[in-house]
C-alpha cells in the first residue's frame, strides 16, 4: 500500500517464501509499519546492551587506594574538623573514584561501605568547588 513491492517487503522481514509476505500483504501499512518497528528496536537494542556488555568487560577493576596513594592523597584532603560524626576521607575520596569509574553512575548507586552517598557527594562537590580534586587525580597518576 505504500508502493514498495512485495519482493522487498519479504526481503525486509527474512520471508524465504514470496507467498509467505503475500498472505500478510492484506494488512494496513500501520500494523505492518508497527510491526517492523517493534523487530528494528529489538535488533537494534540487543546491539547496542552487546556494545555496552563489552565496554564493561574492557574496563579495568576499580581498585580502592593503596596505602601508598592514601599517603599522597591525605595531605591534600586536610582533616575532617566539621562539626558532627567524623567522615573517613579515604573512604570519600575512593567513593568519587568510583562514582567517576562506573558508566553513568548516580550516588545513590555507591555502595554502601563508601560512606554515605550524601556525604561523599557534598565533599566531592566541596573539593571540585576548591580545585582539590584536581590535585587529589594529579596526585594519584
Amino acid at each position: 500500500m505504500a508502493g514498495v513491492p512485495l519482493a522487498i517487503v519479504g526481503e525486509m522481514l527474512g520471508h524465504r517464501n514470496p507467498s509467505t509476505t503475500q498472505r500478510y500483504a492484506h494488512l494496513a501499512n500501520n500494523v505492518v509499519r508497527d510491526a517492523l518497528a517493534t523487530a528494528t528496536r529489538r535488533i537494534t537494542g540487543a546491539g547496542t546492551a552487546d556494545r555496552e556488555q563489552r565496554k564493561r568487560e574492557q574496563r579495568p577493576v576499580f581498585s580502592r587506594l593503596s596505602d601508598a596513594q592514601w599517603a599522597r592523597v591525605a595531605p591534600l584532603v586536610g582533616t575532617n574538623r566539621r562539626p558532627g560524626p567524623l567522615v573517613d576521607l579515604r573512604g570519600v575520596v575512593d567513593a568519587i573514584r568510583w562514582i567517576e569509574h562506573q558508566d553513568d553512575a548516580r550516588w545513590s548507586d555507591l555502595p554502601p561501605d563508601f560512606g554515605k552517598p550524601t556525604t561523599c557527594w557534598r565533599w566531592a562537590k566541596r573539593w571540585q568547588e576548591r580545585g582539590v580534586w584536581s590535585k587529589i587525580l594529579s596526585a594519584l597518576e
